[in-house]
């Protein structure tokens, strides 16, 4: 009995995907030569360092910001922990009572866990539905948006059924009611 394989096909690109080839070439010393921590004072950390710092210029040259607006982090839940915590946060201790934050009912749990925590701290968080075809319902969106709204976080592409949400559209919503002083 022989057995024919089928080629594999991966369909789930919004979660992982390959890593380009010209990253993979940019990364490999990184991977086995100067693989150091960069906090370390060694020669191997140091490498290292300069491989990040480079990166972050990099990074802050292509997005024309400051070098030190560039963090970096280990994947996207840290990466949204530190985005919807460190706003909340941060406008907190500058006395915001009630800073307030809008997602989606169906965001990935890396939003959702971080909202509910902040909500218990005193920071509210409306969660916005989603019409049959799983897009924001942009009217109720426009609904939401308060005085004290600091933060929308509405994902581009959902991870579980592939629905692509209206992202241009949330923007200049949200930039259209910044600009009449909302």
């Amino acid at each position: 009995m022989t057995f024919k394989f089928m080629k594999r096909i991966y369909f789930d690109h919004s979660a992982t995907t390959p890593v380009d080839k010209k990253v993979l070439l940019a990364m490999l010393p990184y991977f086995n030569k100067k693989f150091g921590n960069p906090s370390s004072i060694h020669t191997i950390g140091q490498e290292a360092m300069a491989g990040v710092d480079k990166a972050r210029e990099q990074v802050a040259r292509f997005l024309n910001c400051e070098i030190d607006e560039v963090i970096f982090t280990s994947g996207a839940t840290e990466s949204k922990n530190l985005a919807i915590k460190g706003v909340a946060r941060a406008l907190m201790k500058k006395g915001i009572k009630s800073p307030h934050i809008i997602t989606s009912r169906v965001e990935h749990p890396a939003v959702l866990e971080p909202s509910a925590e902040l909500a218990k701290e005193g920071v509210e968080v409306t969660y916005l539905p989603v019409k049959p075809n799983g897009v924001v319902d942009i009217e109720k969106l426009k609904q939401a948006i308060k005085d004290n709204t600091v933060l929308v976080s509405i994902m581009y592409v959902n991870n579980e059924v592939g629905c692509v949400q209206p992202i241009k559209e949330i923007g200049k919503i949200i930039k259209d009611v910044k600009a009449n002083g909302h």
